[in-house]
C-alpha cells in the first residue's frame, strides 16, 4: 500500500511541473504554442507579442511581466499570478481564467471576450478600454479597479465603479 501511495505522489509531482524544453523555446523563440508551462516562474520577463495559444500556464507566476499584446487564446491560466503585469492589448479569447490574480495589472485595451472568468482578483487593476464579452464576473473582485471606458457586452455581474 505504501508503494502505490509513493507512486501516486511521484506522478502528481511530475504532472505539476512545467516542461523545461517549452520554457527554453519561449525564451529563445518568443513563442510557445501548445506548451506546458505549468507553475513556471516567468516573473518580470518581457513576453510582449509572444504567442502562447493553447498552452498550459496554470499556476504560473507572471507577476510584473510585460505581456503586452500576448495571444492567450485557449490558454489555461488557472491559479496563475499576473499581479502587477503589463497586459496592454493582451488577448484572452476562450482562455480559462479561474482564480487568476490580476491585481494591479496595467492593461489598456486588454481583450477578455469569451474568456471563462471565475473568481479572479482584479483589485487595483487599471483596465481602461478593456473589453469583456460573454463573461460571468459575478465571483470576481474589482475593488479599486480603474474601469474607464471599459466595454461590457453580454456580461453577468458587471462591476460597479465607485463615484469619485
Amino acid at each position: 500500500m505504501k508503494k502505490s501511495g509513493f507512486s501516486l505522489l511521484l506522478i502528481v509531482t511530475v504532472l505539476a511541473a512545467f516542461d523545461p524544453k517549452d520554457l527554453n523555446e519561449l525564451r529563445r523563440e518568443h513563442e510557445c504554442q501548445m506548451c506546458d508551462l505549468t507553475s513556471a516562474d516567468l516573473r518580470g520577463l518581457d513576453l510582449s507579442r509572444a504567442n502562447l495559444s493553447e498552452s498550459n500556464l496554470s499556476g504560473a507566476n507572471l507577476a510584473g511581466a510585460d505581456i503586452r499584446k500576448v495571444n492567450f487564446s485557449h490558454v489555461d491560466l488557472s491559479d496563475a499570478n499576473l499581479s502587477g503585469a503589463i497586459i496592454k492589448g493582451a488577448k484572452f479569447p476562450d482562455a480559462i481564467l479561474h482564480r487568476v490574480d490580476f491585481s494591479r495589472v496595467r492593461g489598456w485595451a486588454a481583450n477578455f471576450i469569451d474568456a471563462k472568468i471565475d473568481s479572479c482578483d482584479f483589485d487595483g487593476a487599471a483596465l481602461g478600454g478593456a473589453k469583456f464579452g460573454n463573461n460571468d464576473l459575478t465571483d470576481s473582485t474589482f475593488e479599486g479597479a480603474i474601469l474607464w471606458r471599459t466595454i461590457y457586452k453580454n456580461v453577468k455581474g458587471i462591476p460597479k465603479q465607485k463615484k469619485r
